[in-house]
C-alpha cells in the first residue's frame, strides 16, 4: 500500500499457493483446494468529498496437467485447451468505482465492473461470472 500527498493511492494484493496431496498409491498429485494465483491492484484518488479508484482483478491459469485428478474429468466445469482437455484459464477484469460523500450522513456510489466485458469463470465454480455491471447506490448513516 502507498499513499501520496497528492491524494493518489496505490495498493496491490497477490496470492500464490501450491499444494499437493499424497494419493492412496503414495504418489503425489495437485491439491484440489489450492486455487490458481490471484490478486487485485488498485489506483485511487481522493479529493475532498470525492473518491475514485480504478482497479484490476486477475487470476492465473491452471493447466490440465496441474489440475487435481478429480477435476481433470469435469469437462462441464472448465474451459477446453487446444487438446480438448479441461483447464482453468487465466483472466483479468478492469473496474472503476467512485464515491461522493455529501455530508456525514449521506454518500452516493457508482461503479462499473468488468469494463471490457470479459467472459471468465472463477476457479472450480462452474459458473461463468457476469459481464459488465453498473452499480449505483446511496448510503444513509443514522
Amino acid at each position: 500500500d502507498a499513499e501520496f500527498p497528492s491524494g493518489l493511492t496505490l495498493s496491490s494484493r497477490y496470492n500464490w499457493q501450491k499444494g499437493t496431496e499424497e494419493l492412496d498409491d503414495t504418489s503425489e498429485a495437485p491439491l484440489r483446494h489450492a486455487p490458481p494465483s490471484f490478486g487485485v491492484t488498485r489506483v485511487g484518488y481522493n479529493l475532498g468529498k470525492w473518491r475514485a479508484e480504478v482497479y484490476a482483478m486477475y487470476n492465473g491459469e491452471i493447466a490440465h496437467e496441474n489440475l487435481a485428478p478429480e477435476e481433470q474429468g469435469k469437462e462441464f466445469m472448465y474451459a477446453m485447451d487446444e487438446n480438448g482437455n479441461p483447464f482453468s484459464p487465466a483472466w483479468w477484469t478492469l473496474n472503476l468505482k467512485a464515491q461522493w460523500q455529501m455530508n456525514e450522513s449521506f454518500s452516493f456510489n457508482a461503479g462499473l465492473e468488468n469494463i471490457l466485458n470479459e467472459r471468465y469463470r472463477p476457479y472450480s465454480s462452474g459458473i461463468v461470472a457476469p459481464g459488465r455491471n453498473f452499480i449505483f447506490s446511496a448510503r444513509v448513516k443514522f
